[in-house]
């Protein structure tokens, strides 16, 4: 049984190994099952979404989704995880924790209905299909609050370590949790989340500047840019976001008739009465002079908050249509620079981290002997799941986080180190991954793998963090190719 990619197929082997053996745990089993039904059944990229209560990790799910599918806070599907990704038609299945499956009717515009009909400690998760598409057509994974006061934390963190890939979010006024993402750390402590998997998204930016109407995307990127080194270690890049725009932008909630209701503000003719009514979202709500009635201004506020309608007034004028306010609104959302940026990021090292993820189920699994007959050695998991590691494709892909960081300035190499790299990176085969002629061989291509591991373990020996651990990737990979070595 294969996935159809290399790393993925590399462990299922080792799941096959593990089935085929009689004196391995009960646990360790069970979980090489579910690895071979996960990779085997379904190729998806599992991208979990977590951060505190209320930072606007709902709404980005819903941006991503181009959709208002999921729930925020104050319904049942705020308590559950919910895994959503394309189908041919509207689907909600809820899967409890005794292993049965049941499927409900949908929410009256698909997603999720109001009501799971089963208590939310019960549920293991909830399945929501539906007919659209998502970035890198992943599977998309909204989780609770990591703060949540009813457990609900545990079951968080649980799903963002169990996920490929994780976006993280953070308010612009909430509190950087620096701690989730190391407990992540410690949860998945054989995976690959924070290493090459992790983007933060920083969310409310909005709000962020004391007059509703000025530009917030200089505060915003100077936010990100704080984030970014606090937790550098944690994350692969943090990316600013106006969630409410792009939640409106990329959906089918705004309308014709809500651009008209803009068109009726932006030529009313008081223009001072206008700002002083956009102060904030009560003056607003309770403008009753204005051209427009209570229920059309508190749905411009569900849609576009006080900045969103200040942005339209000042940039589609009078005689705009929806379609070109929801572009004027994606632009100014920063929607697009994540998705490009998952896009590059995450999608070429879609099998990397599939089968880190995979890899780390398989080993928390092992390191959980049952102590039956005195215990069972299942050390030659370990062992075997380090020879998958080493191998050269899972090195080459976890050095195109190098390339990145290399590109963005986070370290320096000289411009001979810098080509080698990139040689090693997006080499078509072992010579060219040398820096040699396609096809070299034999001794010949043993020197150039021997050179290259001295070019690398020399780099090894800088005082420098991110470069000691790309060039002992690099010269793990070099050594590979030396004639001889089993690979």
């Amino acid at each position: 049984m294969t996935t159809g990619t290399p790393l993925c197929d590399l462990v299922v082997q080792l799941c096959d190994e593990i089935l085929s053996r009689r004196a391995v745990s009960e646990p360790l089993f069970a979980e090489a099952q579910e690895v071979v039904a996960r990779l085997t059944t379904c190729h998806r990229l599992r991208i979990a979404v977590g951060g505190r209560q209320q930072d606007g990790k709902t709404t980005l799910v819903n941006a991503l989704l181009r959709a208002r599918l999921a729930t925020g806070d104050g319904t049942e599907g705020a308590r559950v995880v919910t895994r959503y990704f394309p189908s041919h038609t509207d689907q909600v299945t809820v899967r409890l924790l005794d292993g049965s499956s049941h499927e409900i009717r949908p929410g009256p515009r698909g997603g999720l209905p109001l009501s799971l009909e089963w208590p939310a400690d019960k549920i293991k998760y909830v399945d929501v299909g539906f007919p659209g598409t998502t970035p890198c057509d992943g599977m998309l994974i909204d989780t609770p609050g990591l703060d949540r006061p009813d457990g609900s934390r545990k079951i968080s963190l649980d799903a963002c370590a169990d996920a490929d890939a994780l976006l993280f979010v953070v308010n612009f006024e909430g509190q950087i949790d620096s701690e989730a993402l190391r407990w992540l750390r410690r949860a998945a402590p054989f995976g690959l989340v924070g290493e090459v998997g992790a983007i933060g998204v920083v969310t409310g930016i909005q709000n962020l500047e004391s007059r509703p109407e000025t530009n917030p995307w200089p505060s915003a990127r100077l936010r990100a840019s704080v984030c970014r080194r606090q937790l550098g270690d944690l994350l692969l890049r943090v990316v600013p976001v106006l969630d409410l725009l792009a939640q409106t932008s990329l959906g089918a909630d705004f309308t014709e008739s809500d651009a008209r209701a803009l068109a009726n503000l932006a030529a009313f003719g008081d223009r001072k009465a206008v700002l002083a009514a956009l102060y904030d979202h009560d003056e607003f709500l309770t403008w009753e002079s204005g051209p427009l009635d209570r229920a059309t201004r508190h749905r411009l506020l569900d849609m576009l908050g006080i900045y969103g309608i200040h942005l339209c007034l000042d940039r589609v004028g009078a005689m705009a249509s929806a379609h070109t306010v929801r572009q004027e609104l994606r632009a100014a959302s920063g929607i697009d620079e994540l998705i490009r940026e998952m896009e590059s990021a995450l999608l070429p090292q879609s099998d990397l981290l599939r089968a880190s993820s995979a890899l780390n189920r398989l080993l928390t699994a092992a390191s959980q002997r049952e102590n039956e007959n005195g215990g069972m050695d299942e050390m030659w998991v370990f062992e075997a799941a380090r020879r998958i590691e080493n191998s050269p494709d899972f090195g080459r892909v976890r050095l195109l986080r190098a390339l990145r960081e290399l590109h963005d300035g986070r370290f320096h190499l000289k411009q001979a180190d810098a080509e080698a790299l990139r040689a090693l990176v997006e080499g078509m085969t072992p010579a060219e991954c040398l820096g040699e002629p396609r096809g070299t061989r034999g001794g010949a291509l043993s020197a150039a793998a021997e050179r290259e591991t001295i070019r690398w373990r020399t780099l090894e020996n800088t005082m420098v963090p991110p470069i000691r651990t790309y060039a002992r990737i690099a010269w793990t990979i070099c050594q590979t190719f030396i004639e001889g070595r089993p690979t």
